[in-house]
């Protein structure tokens, strides 16, 4: 018998599967949503940061709110830095608000 690999960070994925299925219509399966942003014709550094998304290892915003000490992570240091802005650092703003991040 082959050893089936539980699957780490379940409900980033199911987050993300649930924006796609209000978007698109069908609901992909874990296989799927894992391998299918290598064919994307986008720049590497896009793909990395967004399996990186999809299994939970970037942290931003929030997660950081919970750990004594580095609260100061939870702000957008791209803003803070060159616009003196305090805004809370999410994936949203990452990808879709934020000017300075690269």
């Amino acid at each position: 018998m082959k050893k089936v690999k539980p699957i780490l960070h379940q409900e980033k994925l199911n987050e993300a599967k649930d924006k796609i299925e209000e978007v698109m219509g069908p609901r992909p399966m874990n296989e799927k949503l894992l391998k299918g942003y290598k064919s994307l014709k986008i720049p590497l550094q896009i793909k990395y940061h967004m399996r990186g998304m999809l299994t939970g290892k970037i942290k931003c915003g929030s997660y950081w709110h919970k750990i004594p000490g580095l609260a100061k992570r939870v702000l957008c240091s791209a803003c803070k830095k060159i616009d003196n802005l305090e805004i809370m650092e999410t994936k949203q703003h990452l990808w879709l608000e934020c000017e300075r991040n690269g």
